[in-house]
């Protein structure tokens, strides 16, 4: 298992207060869409790794208590991947507007700041979207860098400036049909996952490049 993979598993793992878990589901429901939708019902959602489709059912469930209708599909022949497919067909609207997203009948690009008003829920808003659309190389065989990815600039913008009050400044590009926002330095990666609730993956990270420093001052 990758090191990527270790880190949001972790962040998966943990229990959330509720006004943290509406700030995490959020995101994962922004980061999930491939693209702006218009609402409606019923209101479905892909995810590439089990554990994050199941992320996304036990936040609903702690939160609204919906019923969802789960659906495996198959991995693809050129990409080798599968999905996990989750359908809500109750309470759409009143959960996309609880959760601070629902506004003129579509899905707003940016949070209502009235919902993650807080350190913790901004703290549980990025970790939403580093499960869906971040990685970070295994520091100990590679350079350091951790990136996030994002749809369009606008949500990156904003994702960025929500970085920036706890001091991470990441650094945007575009890449192909994305927004990518990135850190290459070993500290700023090791407040994100400090911010983020990845307390094992710290650890780890830490040790790694306590020692990986050691080396190369040699």
């Amino acid at each position: 298992m990758s090191f990527s993979l270790d880190v949001k598993k972790e962040i998966a793992s943990y229990e959330l207060e509720d006004n943290h878990a509406k700030a995490q589901l959020a995101s994962l429901i922004q980061a999930a869409l491939k693209e702006e939708v218009v609402f409606g019902e019923p209101f479905r959602l892909s995810f590439s790794q089990v554990f994050l489709a199941k992320r996304y059912v036990q936040l609903l469930k702690q939160l609204y208590q919906v019923e969802c209708q789960i659906d495996y599909e198959q991995k693809h022949k050129l990409t080798k991947t599968s999905t996990t497919s989750i359908t809500i067909t109750e309470k759409v609207k009143m959960i996309l507007e609880d959760v601070g997203l629902y506004s003129r009948g579509k899905i707003q690009k940016k949070i209502l700041l009235s919902r993650i008003t807080s350190d913790e829920a901004v703290r549980a808003y990025l970790a939403g979207w580093f499960m869906i659309k971040g990685s970070i190389n295994d520091p100990s065989t590679a350079n350091y860098h951790l990136e996030i990815r994002f749809l369009d600039e606008e949500t990156a913008s904003f994702v960025q400036d929500l970085l920036k009050k706890f001091f991470v400044n990441v650094k945007l590009t575009k890449r192909r049909h994305e927004i990518v926002a990135y850190l290459k330095a070993s500290d700023q990666i090791s407040d994100v996952l400090r911010l983020v609730g990845a307390h094992q993956a710290l650890l780890t990270f830490e040790d790694i490049r306590i020692h990986r420093d050691f080396h190369n001052s040699l």
